[in-house]
């Protein structure tokens, strides 16, 4: 969908390369297979036995091992002990070991003093907050210009400093989408622009 002006979306597969053409976002690219590749030179991300699965969107503990993983701290965590005030971790023995390092590090919090949330699928604004903690809250050189960015909520830091610093945009110019499920491939682009891989 690329007009004679060269402005629109050009898509050349299904997840590997998206380049969005506009005047807004010029020279905006986002290469889900080559920065998933570059992770996994590096040992930090391993996909599975069926491929990257960039499509997929993980759950939150998923999300939560993934980013472990891509921060190499994954022996750390395993090596640790599992005790969380969380009372929903009905998941593998290994996850709660993920979820009690991640809670330790400050990397999560849970959805409430008592639950983690396992299974529910991680969005855009709980994956960019994983991020944003691991870094220690770095400050945001911004302020809030999305509309279902809600000033003060839990999120509204990270986002500010996951767009300021070029590791996200929005949906569009008016929504970050907070809500919005947040896939393998958003997941690998957002570890990959924080670190200036």
């Amino acid at each position: 969908m690329v007009a004679d002006d060269g402005s629109g979306i050009e898509v050349t597969s299904d997840t590997a390369v998206v380049l969005v053409k506009d005047g807004a976002r010029a020279g905006y690219e986002a290469q889900y297979t080559a920065y998933a590749d570059a992770l996994r030179l590096l040992g930090l991300f391993q996909g599975s036995d069926k491929g990257y699965e960039l499509e997929r969107c993980p759950s939150r503990v998923e999300a939560l091992v993934m980013l472990i993983r891509l921060l190499g701290e994954e022996t750390a965590a395993l090596a640790g002990d599992a005790v969380t005030p969380f009372k929903d971790l009905n998941i593998w023995e290994q996850g709660k070991n993920y979820v009690a390092y991640g809670y330790r590090m400050r990397y999560t919090n849970g959805m409430s003093a008592t639950t983690f949330g396992p299974t529910a699928i991680c969005n855009r604004a709980q994956a960019v907050t994983f991020l944003w903690r691991y870094l220690n809250e770095p400050a945001a050189t911004t302020e809030n210009s999305f509309s279902d960015v809600v000033d003060g909520a839990w999120y509204e830091a990270a986002v500010n400093w996951a767009v300021a610093n070029k590791v996200t945009n929005g949906m569009d110019n008016d929504t970050f989408g907070i809500e919005v499920n947040c896939n393998r491939a958003h997941m690998v682009t957002f570890l990959f622009r924080a670190f200036h891989i």
